[in-house]
């Protein structure tokens, strides 16, 4: 029997009772959550459905070496996974995992840009020349995942679109709509790139040789990731 979670207004799963164990013993839902099985009308706290069922110490998601966090930031070792829940909402992530190569340049770098355009392609030279990569799996549940996917077609869509009304413009030889698709393709061109950079659930503020820093996760998440720093050094909460 399958059953699904409520918190906060949105619903979740489904999952076996073989997951609701698991998942509350690894903290991410809480027996004061709310439930119901695919028959059920109504919903009852996680308690009523676990009941006396033991929930099995083993299946407590271990501490990950080589993650921590850093008041609002992730902090990640080279190598390093990630606890298997998303890192948005701490709700169990769904498979396969949202892969990212992360790229992290020197944000001292953009001063070549105030050069024009040799600037900008003096800027592009180092940047790609010299930036940081960092590979790295990110848990997501299937929500935020919609909601990336989400983001980033509506981020390529302002992207491809911009020029359209400058293009509009120069085939009819209207200057008023010649000037006025050039505002949009800039307003356009922005907003399309912001969103873009926003759809990623995690953004580098740094990389080195050794690890990232990642802000994006949301309290929940890290949260779980303190909880289990605490578990792992003997330190208790």
């Amino acid at each position: 029997m399958n059953y699904f979670i409520s918190r906060d207004g949105q619903e979740y799963g489904p999952y076996t009772l073989a997951d609701l164990q698991r998942y509350v013993a690894a903290g991410s839902i809480l027996v004061t959550d709310l439930t119901r099985s695919e028959g059920m009308t109504e919903w009852v706290p996680v308690s009523q459905v676990i009941g006396n069922i033991p929930v099995p110490v083993v299946a407590v998601h271990p501490a990950e070496p080589g993650v921590w966090r850093e008041g609002n930031k992730l902090v990640v070792i080279r190598g390093a996974v990630l606890p298997p829940f998303c890192v948005k909402c701490a709700q169990p992530g769904v498979e396969p995992a949202w892969e990212k190569n992360f790229a992290w340049g020197n944000p001292w770098w953009a001063l070549f840009l105030l050069l024009g355009i040799i600037g900008i392609i003096v800027y592009a030279i180092v940047y790609y020349s010299s930036r940081k990569q960092m590979k790295l799996i990110v848990p997501l549940c299937e929500q935020h995942r919609r909601a990336q996917r989400t983001m980033r077609w509506v981020g390529v869509t302002l992207l491809l679109t911009s020029p359209v009304l400058l293009v509009i413009g120069v085939t009819l030889n209207k200057d008023y709509l010649t000037g006025a698709g050039v505002i949009a393709l800039l307003v356009m061109a922005i907003a399309g790139g912001v969103v873009l950079i926003l759809a990623s659930p995690l953004r580098a503020r740094k990389i080195d040789d050794q690890q990232g820093w990642f802000v994006g996760a949301r309290e929940p998440f890290l949260q779980i990731i303190e909880t289990q720093g605490h578990l792992a050094t003997g330190t208790g909460l």
